[in-house]
């Protein structure tokens, strides 16, 4: 089911219909299926890049913090997660980790720019707007994202910091909707978390593979 391009016109005075009432959709079991493939996937697949690519990365990674700092790590860590295209982080912590940057280290700034991240995709969607032809094509492209977001409001941003719907899609769907920007800059916090949790998933089977 995809959503209408435009806003329904605004009703008149001699004819209000009534508002149809939004069902929210329960949380299909295949989404917390996939996050939990996803917690495993992590492990094996620091495993694999640490037994298989060791060398390589730490090369890439230290030529990187070298060049950028971790400056540049949060920077690139905004921008990925701000996308409105379906991009992740993970690249970056494993770059990181093969860095020999500090756990602690990583985890703040990467938590800082993915929850910032939030706040400049809800920016960039209340620019474009429904009705211009970047924020038509996101409708017309995303349409699963952009129901999702009118039926669940700031706590669907929330639940995307949190699982693999596209956290960034998410936000510039909250920002074209107009959700109020508290809100949604409440609702990215969430990303603190789960950039934690996914870090030590990473820094373990990294571990392991070495």
């Amino acid at each position: 089911m995809s959503l209408p391009a435009t806003l329904p016109p605004e009703p008149t005075e001699d004819a209000v219909p009534e508002r149809a009432p939004v069902d929210r959709p329960r949380l299909s079991w295949k989404l917390f299926a996939r996050a939990g493939a996803g917690l495993v996937g992590l492990i094996i697949l620091g495993g694999l890049l640490g037994w298989l690519l060791r060398g390589p990365i730490e090369w890439a990674g230290t030529g990187f913090i070298d060049l950028f700092g971790l400056g540049g790590l949060g920077v690139l860590t905004l921008l990925v997660d701000a996308s409105p295209l379906p991009l992740t982080n993970e690249p970056l912590m494993v770059l990181a980790i093969g860095a020999d940057v500090g756990l602690w280290a990583i985890f703040g700034v990467m938590s800082a720019g993915s929850t910032l991240a939030g706040v400049v995709g809800w920016i960039g969607g209340r620019i474009i707007g429904q009705h211009t032809a970047p924020g038509r094509w996101l409708m017309l492209r995303y349409p699963a994202v952009q129901l999702f977001l009118v039926r669940w409001g700031a706590l669907g941003v929330a639940i995307a910091a949190l699982t693999p719907i596209p956290f960034g899609l998410t936000a510039w769907a909250a920002g074209m909707a107009r959700v109020p920007f508290w809100k949604v800059a409440l609702a990215s916090v969430a990303r603190v978390p789960k950039t934690g949790f996914y870090l030590w998933l990473i820094a373990q089977g990294w571990a392991l593979g070495g």
